[in-house]
């Protein structure tokens, strides 16, 4: 917030013959045209910003004002369509139960160029969120994220990897891994995981329960990838046991 005036320290000389009345809205003009006014800490465009219930009345918010400019995908797994699919699963609404008697890979999961011609395109502020959980700390490990996971594909993506429950950031850049331990994140839990590409600053941003856990503007991802999601994971013994548990998934990206 700017100082207040103080009408007697105004520069004055005999030839100003501005008004108080015409300081007060020379100054009023000023604040309404300052795009932060009202917007710094503990003010009240900061606060309405930031806050987790926005003041708009029950049901006033009408689907039509949603963006044209985004192409968004929304499933809680009700339906296989759309998915290819290597795996054994069980699906119900609002949860898919991933599961496996192969001995090696277990599962793949994803959105192929051949069933739906949506891709990933980091240049396009590709966003994702999923909640997720391993069943069962066993030797195994798991890919999920936008793109193709690395193992299968040298295009670029992202997103998070578990190995038997300890938990990383991952993304790809020209075939070349990157990889970021995140600690203290319970993976036998149900957590949303969220990542996205701002493609102007050029940064990877990842984040786990609503918290920021890591951030990269080095080696991001830069071209498309055939898949815009994938499920994908491992396990090394033989045996019907759940691997992981997944929610929910929201994709999006501009058109």
């Amino acid at each position: 917030m700017a100082d207040p005036i103080t009408w007697y320290a105004l520069g004055r000389n005999v030839s100003d013959n501005q008004s108080i009345i015409e300081e007060m809205q020379a100054e009023l003009l000023a604040h309404n045209q300052d795009v932060s006014a009202h917007g710094q800490s503990s003010e009240a465009v900061y606060n309405h910003r930031i806050a987790e219930i926005m003041d708009h009345l029950e049901g006033s918010v009408d689907w039509k004002h949603l963006t044209d400019k985004k192409m968004v995908f929304h499933s809680a797994f009700d339906t296989r369509d759309g998915w290819s699919v290597l795996a054994e699963f069980t699906n119900t609404i609002l949860c898919m139960g991933i599961h496996s008697t192969f001995n090696g890979y277990a599962f793949r999961m994803g959105f192929p160029n051949f069933a739906n011609p949506i891709k990933l395109n980091p240049a396009k502020n590709p966003f994702f969120q999923t909640t997720v959980n391993v069943y069962k700390n066993v030797t195994q490990f798991f890919y999920f994220g936008a793109g193709r996971n690395p193992l299968a594909s040298v295009q670029d993506s992202f997103g998070f990897y578990i190995g038997g429950t300890d938990l990383s950031a991952y993304y790809t850049n020209g075939g070349n891994l990157y990889n970021y331990a995140i600690p203290a994140i319970n993976t036998l839990e149900q957590n949303v995981y969220r990542a996205y590409i701002d493609s102007t600053l050029g940064k990877v941003s990842y984040f786990v329960n609503g918290t920021l856990v890591y951030e990269s503007s080095s080696n991001i991802p830069t071209t498309p990838n055939d898949f815009f999601f994938e499920y994908y994971g491992h396990k090394a013994v033989i045996g019907n046991d759940p691997l992981l548990v997944a929610s929910d998934i929201v994709f999006e990206q501009d058109r």
